[in-house]
């Protein structure tokens, strides 16, 4: 992974940020940010300055603020990778199970957007999923704009339904 991430570097001189989403004191297996940590670890010094941390747990809130900075994320966390999108930031799921794949064709209507975790270390495949997404980037941010409003008010159809069995006449 830190040569994968080295190799972004390279070829889009690119400005990487890790973002921990679940920090865990307890269980390192589940503990981003010891992983992250060891991850910026491996990385080149030469690529170090390209790179950084958030050192702590930065909460909802803090990840997304940190998310809408970027002009790309590659999320591993679902909800990491559900932040991002629905902040209209154009997202690729890297899937170790099938629920990013469900979530990516969700979303953006395909699977073009997901990188099993076993071909993530694939340099060139996410090379090109990058520049795709970098090339296409106008088209995304404007396909989230109006996706995103719709995903919300789809959220909120099981209550309409609920309100509609229980006959309280609320919408």
């Amino acid at each position: 992974q830190a040569r994968t991430i080295e190799g972004l570097i390279k070829a889009f001189g690119a400005r990487i940020v890790l973002i921990p989403h679940v920090v865990c004191d307890f269980n390192e297996g589940d503990d981003d940010l010891r992983y992250l940590r060891k991850v910026k670890r491996a990385i080149a010094s030469e690529h170090q300055d390209a790179l950084s941390l958030l050192q702590s747990d930065p909460g909802f809130v803090g990840a997304k603020t940190e998310l809408v900075k970027c002009d790309l994320v590659i999320a591993a966390r679902m909800h990491c990778a559900i932040n991002a999108m629905a902040a209209r930031v154009p997202t690729i799921l890297v899937a170790y199970s099938r629920k990013a794949v469900g979530m990516c064709t969700y979303v953006y209507g395909n699977g073009d957007w997901v990188i099993p975790l076993d071909e993530f270390p694939s340099k060139r495949l996410l090379k090109e999923k990058v520049r795709s997404m970098k090339n296409h980037d106008s088209q995304i941010r404007d396909y989230l704009d109006k996706r995103i409003p719709e995903i919300q008010q789809e959220a909120y159809r099981p209550l309409r339904r609920l309100s509609e069995v229980l006959g309280d006449g609320a919408p």
